[in-house]
Parts: structure tokens; sequence; C-alpha cells
């Protein structure tokens, strides 16, 4: 791994990208506070883990990934994990101090993985494969309710889902992968963003750059074509739709009005300071409001854009 960013100065950029944000857009402080010491405990744990050789991975079977089986779907988690307990028992205990109504699930979590270790990588394989009825089930044993505890488990586990698609990552680079979900987890993006890039007609549309997304789950990053949903594959023109305003024309909001669905997206080929993509579903807050009053529902629910659910 080349050259890994020590945990001071990952929490150094992320506390200096925040309280730029804040002053840039000062109704996002409160929103920001309430996640900055789990976005803190996140950073210092994903910097720890970075440090060590990525995970041995086999690379994902290219006929597989090709009918759209994500990659982390088909492989044997556990023997890649280093032990999960320590960084997990730090992610709950900063997942309490922040949402104190998640107190009763950041407690059971923690009872659950002193009596069992094994539980995380167990918990991390049902997220990517996304096994709703068996999510419920740890959910009623634990006595949680299934959205707070899938919460709790996403947040506290997702240092290790990015490790984990650090390590897929190299081995996708040739190949194809034309879906609006994530390749690495199968999750859907929570956010997109035009770059400039060299010319590839494929992902050109007129001036605009290339339409990257941004994975929910394990902050996977992936190209698509500009017209097309990422949540249904509708490419009809017609039926898709992005608005922005003159005040801030980079700050965009896509629709489809097929399948009712939206994706916030930042176009950062003229902007002179661009969040890191972890940020951007903040940055961009304001428009899961204004596309949620307008009867749409996002790609990838998070706690942040239940606004009007």
């Amino acid at each position: 791994m080349e050259n890994p960013v020590s945990a001071k100065d990952e929490v150094a950029s992320l506390k200096n990208q925040v309280d730029n944000m804040v002053e840039r857009k000062p109704f996002l402080k409160e929103t920001l506070n309430a996640f900055k010491e789990l976005m803190i405990a996140e950073a210092e744990l994903r910097a720890q883990l970075m440090t060590r050789p990525a995970p041995g991975m086999p690379p994902p079977d290219a006929l597989r990934l090709s009918a759209g089986v994500p990659a982390l779907s088909d492989m044997e988690l556990a023997p890649l994990f280093p032990d999960l307990t320590d960084g997990l028992k730090t992610m709950l205990a900063a997942l309490k101090r922040s949402f104190p109504p998640l107190k009763k699930e950041a407690e059971r979590l923690a009872a659950r993985v002193a009596e069992d270790p094994e539980a995380p990588a167990a918990w991390i394989r049902l997220l990517v494969r996304n096994e709703e009825d068996a999510l419920k089930k740890w959910a009623d044993e634990l006595e949680l309710e299934p959205a707070s505890f899938r919460f709790a488990l996403e947040k506290s586990l997702k240092p290790f889902l990015q490790w984990l698609a650090h390590g897929v990552a190299p081995h996708l680079e040739q190949m194809s992968w034309d879906r609006g979900y994530c390749p690495i987890c199968g999750a859907y993006p929570d956010t997109s963003y035009l770059k400039k890039g060299e010319e590839e007609s494929e992902y050109l549309v007129a001036h605009g750059g290339r339409r990257w997304l941004h994975c929910a789950l394990c902050s996977h990053e992936w190209r698509l074509h500009r017209i097309v949903c990422p949540y249904c594959g509708n490419e009809d023109a017609d039926t898709l739709e992005y608005f922005s305003s003159e005040e801030s024309p980079a700050e965009r909001l896509h629709v489809c009005h097929t399948c009712k669905k939206y994706l916030p997206c930042l176009d950062t080929s003229e902007l002179i300071e661009v969040p890191p993509a972890d940020l951007m579903p903040f940055e961009l807050l304001h428009l899961d409001l204004i596309a949620q009053e307008k009867g749409f529902s996002p790609m990838a629910w998070r706690h942040w854009n239940q606004l009007t659910s």
C-alpha cells in the first residue's frame, strides 16, 4: 500500500473540511456536529486499517461480475478480516456519544460482540448480500428496531467495509461494470459527482465531465453513463431530469420519473474547493428535502436524508 495517511493527518483533514463546509453553509452546522465525532472515529480506524496489508482478495469472477453480481457477494469474508472486536467497540462507543437515542443499539451490539467475536463478520456478510430477513432476525433477537439496528451496523462497520473495498478495487480496474449499484458491495449510491477527465465518448455528454457514483455503504466510486437512472436503468431522456439553481449551478438534483428516485450530484469540473466524496451527501443535503417534497425518494436511505419520511 502506497504512503498510507496517518490517523492524525486524516482527522485533521476531516475537521478542516467540516469547518469549511459549515463556513460555506451555516445551516449544516447542527447536522454535521451530530455526525462529526462518529466521522472522526471512522477516519481514525480507517487510517489504522490502511496501514495494514490490503486483504488478500482473489479477483472477482469476471462472468459473475458481468452478470451483475457484486464482488463481495461471492467471497468468504471472515478469513480476510483482522480482529474486528476492538475497532467495532470503538465505533459503537462513538455512535452512542454521537446519537444518544441509539444508546441501546450500541450497548446491545457491543455486548453481543463480547459474547460472540464472530458476529461482526456475519453482520458484514449480511449487509453486503442485503439479506433483509436475516438482518431482521438479528434485530428481533436483540430486541431492536430493524432500521436503527441496520443504521448502527452500517455506521460502526463502515471503516472495515471501506478497507475491504480498498482491497477489491484494483481487481475491478480492467473489468466492465455498467450497473447503478456498487460493483463491490451491491449498495446504491448516496451521491454522484461530475469530474473532468480525458475524452471518452462513452462517459461524456456534451460539455460535461464523467459521472461518478459514490457508494453509500463502502464508499467505493465507479463511473456510469450520464443518461441513465442508476436505480431502474431507465435511459429515456424524456423521463430523466435534473434541477439546479442560478445561485448554485454546480449542485444538481437528478430525478427519474419512471421509478421516482433521485440522486444528488455535484459538478466539480469548475469548483475550486471540492469536498471529499464522503462529505458530499451533507454538502447537498438541501437537495434531499427538495426532492422529497416533489415526491421522489432517495436511492439509498440514510439517517441524514430521512427528512420527510
